[in-house]
C-alpha cells in the first residue's frame, strides 16, 4: 500500500510542477519566452525523479514488467490529480490566467479534428521521448531545453499540460474529455515510436546483420567471421572489421539469444500500443454512448412535458 501511495504522490508532484509550467506559459505575452520558461517543469521532474506519464511511456517497450506498468499508470493518475488541482488553484488565485486558458482551450476544441489532435500528440510524444532519453543517457539537460520549446512553438499537444489548461479554464465536458484522451493516445504512440523502431530495425550489435536470419546448424557455421559468404557480406556496404571479429561459433549463440529477447520485446511493445488504443476507443465509445443516451432522455422528457 505504501508503494502505491508513493507512486501516486510522485505523479501528483509531477502534475503540480506541470501546472506551474502552464501558468508561466499563460502569463507570458511573448510565446517564445513562455515556451522556454515551460522547460522548468520537465527540468524539475527529471532532476527530482518525479513520475510524469509522458516521460515514462516511451521506455515501456524496453522494460514492461508489472513494476514499470504500475509506475506508469499510477503516475498518470497522480499527474491528473496534481495538474488539475494546480490548474483550479491558479484560476482562483490569478483570474487573468483563467481568461487566457479559456481562450486557449476553446481554440483547441473548436479548430482541431480528431486526426489533427492525434497527430499533434504523436509528435509531442516523440519530442518528449528524445528529451528524457537524452537526459537519462547523458545526464544532459540540452534535450529538455530544446525539445520542450520546440513542441510548444510547433503547436503539438501534451496531455498532462492540456489537463492543466482545461482545469485552469474550468472547462469540464465530454468533448474536453475526448480531446484529452486523444492527446494521451497520441503521446503514447509517439513516445513509443522511436523505441519500437529501434528494437525492430536498429539492432545494437553488428553480428545481428552479418548472420543469416534463419537458425544455423552447427556444421553451417564458418570457423571465423571472415569466412562469411560473399552473398551475406554484400548486403552491407561497410564491413571493415571482419578480420578482428571473434569466432562465429561463439557469437552465434549470443546473436540468437539477442534476437529472441529483442523480438519478444518488440512484440510486447506492439501489444502495449494496441492495448492503449483499444482502451482509448472503448472508453470513448462508452462515454459518447452515455452522452447520446442522456441527450435522448432529455429530448424524450421535454417532449413528454410539452405534450
Amino acid at each position: 500500500m505504501k508503494d502505491i501511495v508513493k507512486k501516486i504522490l510522485n505523479g501528483i508532484a509531477a502534475g503540480i510542477v506541470i501546472s506551474i509550467g502552464c501558468a508561466v506559459y499563460l502569463a507570458c505575452e511573448n510565446k517564445y519566452v513562455g515556451a522556454v520558461m515551460f522547460s522548468v517543469a520537465l527540468l524539475t521532474i527529471c532532476l527530482r525523479g518525479y513520475s510524469l506519464y509522458t516521460g515514462k511511456i516511451g521506455f515501456i517497450p524496453e522494460a514492461h514488467g508489472k513494476e514499470e506498468l504500475s509506475v506508469l499508470l499510477l503516475g498518470l493518475f497522480g499527474n491528473a490529480i496534481g495538474v488539475s488541482a494546480g490548474g483550479f488553484a491558479l484560476a482562483f488565485a490569478i483570474p487573468k490566467l483563467k481568461e487566457a486558458a479559456i481562450t486557449l482551450c476553446q481554440a483547441k476544441l473548436d479548430t482541431q479534428t480528431f486526426p489533427q489532435t492525434l497527430i499533434r500528440g504523436l509528435f509531442c510524444g516523440i519530442l518528449m521521448y528524445i528529451a528524457v532519453s537524452v537526459y537519462r543517457s547523458n545526464k544532459n539537460i540540452v534535450g529538455i531545453l530544446f525539445a520542450i520549446p520546440v513542441f510548444i512553438l510547433s503547436g503539438f499537444e501534451h496531455s498532462i499540460a492540456d489537463i492543466g489548461y482545461f482545469a485552469c479554464a474550468n472547462i469540464a465536458s465530454l468533448k474536453a474529455f475526448g480531446f484529452i484522451w486523444t492527446v494521451i493516445l497520441g503521446n503514447s504512440i509517439g513516445s513509443m515510436l522511436l523505441p519500437v523502431v529501434t528494437l525492430a530495425f536498429l539492432k545494437k550489435n553488428v553480428y545481428y546483420f552479418l548472420l543469416p536470419r534463419r537458425p544455423l546448424k552447427i556444421d553451417e557455421i564458418p570457423e571465423r567471421s571472415t569466412e562469411l559468404s560473399a552473398e551475406d557480406a554484400a548486403r552491407f556496404p561497410i564491413v571493415p572489421t571482419l578480420a578482428v571479429l571473434p569466432p562465429v561459433r561463439e557469437l552465434t549463440r549470443f546473436v540468437l539469444t539477442e534476437r529472441a529477447a529483442e523480438d519478444a520485446a518488440f512484440e510486447a511493445a506492439l501489444l502495449i500500443v494496441l492495448d492503449v488504443a483499444a482502451f482509448f476507443f472503448a472508453s470513448s465509445f462508452a462515454f459518447f454512448s452515455a452522452a447520446r443516451a442522456a441527450s435522448f432522455s432529455s429530448f424524450a422528457f421535454a417532449f413528454a412535458a410539452s405534450a
